[in-house]
């Protein structure tokens, strides 16, 4: 794969895996689960790593599964399962700690394998052209507010939000900001942010992947 031209200010992406996996049927995060010969996380890995400078792991599971990624693993800085933001808010405090206050986080959800190579770069046109706060994605008339492209300069506001206001509602927050959608196209008839919730979802997206491969030519007998 070519890589992916970065955009300054540096961009930190962060997998948020620190949601339950019970509709899996699973003890095992839902991220870990095979797709294809690797688990999600590694096809998630392997599209976001070439669109950010820096990439890490916001999970609260320590398995070992996570540490093997060879990634930074940090847990939610707030306790209590506090949902997508929280993983954000743990992004901007390790991008400040670790990075620069004028970071940009990108967000990945950890049930995305097929994440579109150019989503980073899309988000962060789109936001810059409309001069927003915040970029976020959407697909087939649906927003996915966890694929979201956003500045650490809105910590405060963010911790303020989680910590103050006790709400954990992603939309109600994203809105407080100059926000724009950004759609994008389905992918040889998929949805690039088609999500693996159950094991229903896995096995219908092995399916159309299955349907969309191109099918060999026979030859014709003589």
């Amino acid at each position: 794969m070519e890589q992916i031209k970065k955009k300054s200010p540096p961009i930190l992406g962060v997998i948020i895996a620190g949601g339950k996996s019970g509709r899996m049927q699973s003890n095992a995060p839902k991220c870990l689960l095979d797709f294809n010969g690797k688990s999600i996380l590694s096809h998630i890995i392997d599209r976001a790593k070439l669109q950010v400078d820096h990439l890490i792991i916001n999970a609260n599971s320590d398995d070992h599964a996570f540490t093997d990624t060879g990634l930074t693993v940090i847990p939610d800085e707030i306790s209590g399962q506090q949902g997508p933001l929280a993983g954000m808010h743990t992004a901007m405090v390790w991008a400040k700690e670790n990075i620069s206050d004028d970071c940009l986080i990108a967000c990945f959800a950890s049930d995305v394998p097929l994440v579109p190579l150019d989503y980073v770069e899309k988000l962060n046109d789109v936001r810059n052209a409309k001069d927003a706060d915040i970029a976020f994605a959407t697909s087939n008339e649906k927003d996915h507010p966890v694929f979201v492209l956003l500045p650490v300069s809105l910590y405060d506001d963010l911790h303020k939000t989680l910590t103050i206001e006790n709400s954990r509602a992603i939309y109600k927050w994203l809105k407080k900001h100059k926000t724009v959608e950004v759609d994008f196209q389905n992918e040889n008839g998929i949805d690039p942010f088609f999500n693996v919730n159950t094991p229903e979802d896995l096995k219908t997206l092995k399916n159309k992947i299955a349907l969309s491969a191109p099918k060999p030519k026979q030859n014709r007998k003589p």
